[in-house]
């Protein structure tokens, strides 16, 4: 495997990455979006809007994926099929996080819920396709995981990213290149890293 080692910053480089703030880079796509969501009321729907739409279609992606039917899923939740329907209609909208739970217990998968900043909420909700809303069970999916020694098998590197118009300091973990903004970072990353010196490197063949 190939490797990419780090070293410090260049004494002279060392003063101008810590004056550069950091930027977010996202799609252009979601440029229009980020205009459209100035105004605090229209961002709390927008919010409510993909939380519930986003929570219903995926309840029903999941138990379709599991091939069960809503009289199926209602007899492992322990509830009744009008509830389970009343689950997957974006109108409904009342959900809690204890009947979250539950649907999460019946599924076998992790339930999520965090605060973000809306640079992270509309990549997250950006993808609509079926695919992004399935989850696999626990148990599925545990023998097809392997695990790896994060001190022998990734790095992170600390870049000047001027290649987007104006100087941005910008810190990527390779370990964690699990969407298409991390993979936008990452690319950006390496064309500095190739073009600026303003790290010393070297590969390391294992």
């Amino acid at each position: 495997m190939t490797q990419v080692k780090l070293s410090k910053p260049l004494k002279k480089d060392e003063a101008k990455l810590r004056e550069v703030k950091p930027v977010v880079c996202l799609s252009k796509l979601m440029e229009s979006t980020f205009h459209d969501i100035h105004d605090a009321s229209v961002r709390e729907a927008y919010v409510e809007a993909e939380l519930v739409n986003g929570l219903a279609h995926q309840i029903r992606i999941i138990r379709q994926q599991r091939g069960w039917s809503q009289k199926d899923f209602a007899k492992k939740l322990g509830t009744t099929q009008t509830t389970v329907s009343r689950l997957e209609d974006p109108s409904y909208g009342r959900y809690s996080i204890r009947s979250l739970l539950s649907v999460s217990k019946v599924f076998d998968v992790a339930l999520f819920v965090r605060y973000l900043p809306f640079s992270k909420f509309v990549p997250s909700v950006w993808d609509t396709s079926p695919e992004n809303f399935e989850a696999a069970p626990y148990a599925e999916e545990i023998s097809s995981i392997e695990f790896f020694d994060e001190r022998e098998d990734s790095f992170y590197c600390k870049a000047l990213i001027g290649n987007r118009g104006a100087n941005c300091y910008t810190e990527v973990d390779f370990s964690s290149i699990n969407n298409s903004l991390d993979v936008v970072m990452a690319l950006d990353a390496c064309t500095v890293l190739t073009e600026t010196p303003v790290f010393e490197f070297k590969y390391l063949d294992e």
